[in-house]
């Protein structure tokens, strides 16, 4: 479990958080929404560890992650942001099974159990027809898909994603989507994301939480995402529906005149 409470953080004396808090169960996906600049990146940049100067507290499971050791924090927390690995010459298959040995010991071996959990990640991301491929190799739809995949291949009990979909192809959405829910349901993990995508995060999310000047203004189940919350926040006059599968609510832009 994730708890972020009273977050207050300032780069060049302006707020980019203002007193936000938000947590995320063992087993849930809580989505941040919220327009550019608001503070979403920043907010998960706290959750995963890599920010220490703001003020409030970050607990992973009640310890507070700046009393962690890098290693402890491997263990605890996987964090994707879309950055490219920096040994672009590594096959695809074994980026994501090196994940494995973060937060271990320098010479603990790979096992066949580690290889295993990597290829499951691959498999259910659909990229693994690309395993031997070079990371500089690979087109933009694959590299986020596998680096999506090394975060998941840790197995942590929080991971933190910011904007995961991102440069992905509709049938990547899919498969993200699946193993998202496939994660919360069989790891027991907390998982925490933000998104410019409303519609994804509706989808996605089994609580979201809409932030708005560095503050979280509205939480709640998806269905607090209505046409009112759109304007307010985003700028933006939309209409809603109705997802026919699950109920849950999905945006819809008026088309330019």
């Amino acid at each position: 479990m994730v708890e972020i409470s009273n977050i207050t953080l300032s780069f060049g004396g302006k707020t980019v958080l203002d007193d936000a808090s938000i947590s995320c169960a063992d087993g849930e996906i809580v989505g941040i929404i919220g327009p550019a600049g608001s503070g979403k990146s920043s907010l998960l940049l706290a959750a995963a560890g890599r920010l220490k100067s703001y003020r409030g507290s970050v607990l992973l499971d009640r310890r507070d992650i700046k009393k962690m050791n890098k290693r402890e924090k491997e263990r605890s927390v996987s964090f994707f942001n879309g950055a490219s690995p920096l040994n672009i010459e590594d096959t695809l298959e074994n980026f994501v099974v090196l994940s494995r040995v973060c937060g271990r010991s320098p010479l603990s071996p790979l096992t066949d159990v580690d290889r295993e959990i990597a290829g499951t990640y691959i498999a259910d991301l659909g990229i693994e027809r690309s395993s031997s491929e070079k990371i500089g190799e690979l087109c933009k739809n694959d590299l986020v898909l596998t680096l999506l995949a090394h975060a998941f291949t840790r197995e942590p009990r929080t991971i933190v994603l910011d904007e995961p979909g991102r440069f992905l192809d509709l049938n990547s959405l899919r498969l993200l989507h699946r193993t998202l829910a496939k994660i919360s349901a069989r790891a027991h993990a907390a998982i925490l994301f933000c998104t410019s995508d409303i519609n994804f995060a509706s989808q996605m999310s089994d609580r979201i939480a809409v932030i708005y000047q560095g503050r979280i203004v509205e939480e709640g189940k998806p269905s607090i995402i209505t046409a009112e919350t759109v304007r307010r926040y985003f700028g933006v006059d939309a209409v809603m529906s109705k997802n026919i599968f699950n109920g849950r609510p999905e945006v819809h832009f008026f088309p330019e005149n």
